[in-house]
């Protein structure tokens, strides 16, 4: 018996540290830069970050048991094949006397010790019975929103500094994250606001509460002016509705307050960045469409497997780190066809598992619609926002979507679309 009772701490425990950890991962990450500056000095990249707590989670997950789930398998063999075409291209270069360059060498490197991580961590987070992590988003946001509180009462331009400037730092060692990194930072709250508000058994006021923050970082994504990412905020939340089967009515409200934030708060030039008239003018986006005509020149010449990692930096003349702002185009440059067949089919494993589920009148529980407005706010960044390193996080969000979204054979809905039901509270050791 008291061995029984050991083993069970033991796992309680290993889920409250996986709770942590996650929860650092998804609402955390940004802190990466204040603990860089305090250590070297200068703020540092997310992307190690992220490299080295995938680790401990995949170990926790599988110590406390949290695998639930059916393997995708259109998933792992998409990423495979990416995998397989990489390889291919790096063993020709070799076997021709050739050594790759930095950026390729990076690329590939991160398609195997970082995208790969991030996938099946992902999916075994997805899988878990209650989403991991939940319950510390609020504290682990909060110096965060601390910090934009303080630039909307002293200066809303520094919510707009680029990526390239000086970020702001405040009381002398919190640093706040540039406008793109910022935005995706209160966009991944808002998204887990809007799921849990989804519950039904959730009282009126909190989920009243709960919209408003919603709306909040809304209205402060609008602010930052990172388009792409406000674009595709507003897109995922609109999924997360559909998915849950709520009225899109209702979300209006959320989106009256961050509008009503934004129009309070927006500087001439932000206002400026959001007009249609003069986004299609802009540095950002002609310079976005010379890359893209470009990537489209350089799959013409390489369609079948791509020109490998790195493909589209070298068909355009440059060594560094240099990519077409587009995952799909930046996927057929370097992959070719068959890396796009890969693409489409680890997108197919979280359709399907909502294809099923809208067969079946069955709408997700709350780890389902984080998922999915996760994946679709990740994928849409991707769309016009940095390479495949930078998005690695569309790798967690296919894998999670894949698992929370399946339907597993067997099991009760959580809540049908028709008459919603109770969807059960998240496990008592979800949080830490």
């Amino acid at each position: 018996m008291t061995g029984r009772r050991d083993e069970l701490g033991a796992n309680v425990a290993a889920g409250r540290l996986l709770a942590l950890l996650v929860g650092l991962l998804l609402f955390g990450d940004y802190l990466a830069l204040t603990a860089s500056r305090a250590l070297t000095g200068s703020p540092g990249n997310w992307i190690l970050v992220t490299g080295v707590l995938q680790a401990p989670i995949l170990a926790l997950a599988l110590l406390a048991g949290e695998v639930r789930a059916r393997l995708p398998w259109t998933l792992v063999l998409g990423y495979l094949g990416l995998c397989a075409i990489g390889l291919g291209h790096a063993a020709i270069e070799w076997g021709t006397g050739n050594e790759l360059a930095e950026y390729p060498a990076q690329k590939l490197a991160a398609l195997l010790l970082l995208l790969g991580p991030a996938l099946a961590c992902g999916m075994l987070v997805g899988a878990s019975p209650a989403l991991p992590g939940a319950r510390t988003m609020p504290w682990l946001m909060a110096p965060l929103l601390l910090t934009v509180a303080i630039a909307l009462a002293t200066d809303p331009r520094l919510l707009t500094i680029a990526h390239y400037a000086e970020p702001p730092v405040f009381f002398g060692f919190l640093v706040m994250p540039a406008h793109q990194p910022l935005a995706f930072c209160l966009a991944k709250a808002g998204l887990l606001s809007f799921a849990l508000d989804q519950q039904a058994e959730s009282p009126r006021t909190l989920r009243l509460l709960r919209l408003g923050f919603t709306g909040a970082m809304l209205g402060l994504v609008l602010l930052t002016g990172a388009r792409s990412y406000a674009l595709a905020f507003a897109v995922a939340l609109a999924a997360q509705s559909f998915a849950s089967g709520r009225r899109l009515g209702i979300a209006l409200v959320g989106a009256a307050v961050g509008i009503a934030l934004f129009q309070a708060y927006a500087s001439d030039l932000v206002q400026e960045r959001f007009d249609p008239a003069q986004i299609l003018e802009s540095l950002a986006y002609r310079e976005r469409e010379q890359a893209w005509q470009s990537a489209w020149t350089a799959f013409l010449d390489h369609p079948l497997a791509g020109a490998g990692a790195g493909g589209f930096a070298r068909a355009a003349g440059f060594y560094g780190r240099v990519y077409p702002h587009n995952l799909v185009l930046e996927v057929a440059v370097e992959f070719g066809l068959v890396g796009l067949c890969c693409l489409a089919a680890m997108l197919a494993a979280p359709v399907l598992g909502l294809w099923q589920r809208w067969r079946q009148r069955s709408a997700p529980a709350v780890a389902g619609v984080f998922a999915l407005g996760l994946l679709v706010f990740a994928l849409g960044g991707a769309l016009a926002v940095g390479d495949l390193l930078r998005n690695h996080f569309l790798m967690f969000a296919l894998g999670m979507a894949a698992t929370a979204l399946q339907v597993q054979s067997g099991a009760a809905p959580a809540r049908t679309l028709a008459a919603p039901q109770p969807v059960p509270a998240l496990a008592a050791g979800a949080g830490p």
